[in-house]
């Protein structure tokens, strides 16, 4: 199973291995999505997050951040997350803005990553709405099934 995420067809994509996106979002070029369709769901959300948002420690830099859950426009269970990275000062040096997906027994991940502080806000109504947009697609060689479903552990008062 896989995240199924429909940015417009105007913003550039690069594609990378391991089901892996970076899309530039054409309403300001300070902003790129950066989108994992599958993984493993981790067991830790925050780890989770906090890895996506800084993967790279900088000396000197740490990460505020706000969560939320919530649900999908079409129901899968997600998480939507803001962050910060400040530097020693408590400066804002950059924004993240995710969602982090949970698809039966996978994990998928959308994160904007705005360079300039304070851009993702002027944004964020879109950008909400782009990342609840998201449903799952199953890949071809799948067909979901019943059983399949009961068979990951998805109960049926989830269906």
């Amino acid at each position: 199973m896989f995240l199924d995420l429909k940015w417009p067809a105007t913003w550039p994509v690069c594609v990378f291995p391991g089901n892996r996106f970076e899309v530039q979002v054409e309403a300001d070029n300070s902003l790129v999505l950066h989108v994992c369709t599958q993984r493993v769901l981790p067991i830790d959300p925050e780890s989770w997050i906090r890895q996506a948002f800084l993967p790279k420690q900088v000396a000197g830099n740490s990460l505020r951040m706000s969560v939320e859950r919530g649900r999908t426009q079409v129901g899968w269970p997600l998480i939507f997350a803001f962050g910060q990275i400040v530097d020693e000062n408590g400066r804002v040096q950059e924004e993240r803005l995710g969602a982090f997906y949970r698809l039966l027994s996978y994990g998928a991940e959308a994160v904007v990553i705005a360079k300039t502080p304070h851009t993702i806000e002027s944004h964020r109504a879109e950008l909400e709405s782009l990342l609840l947009s998201a449903s799952a697609k199953w890949p071809e060689r799948d067909e979901a099934t019943l059983s399949g479903l009961l068979s990951v552990g998805l109960t049926a008062a989830e269906l």
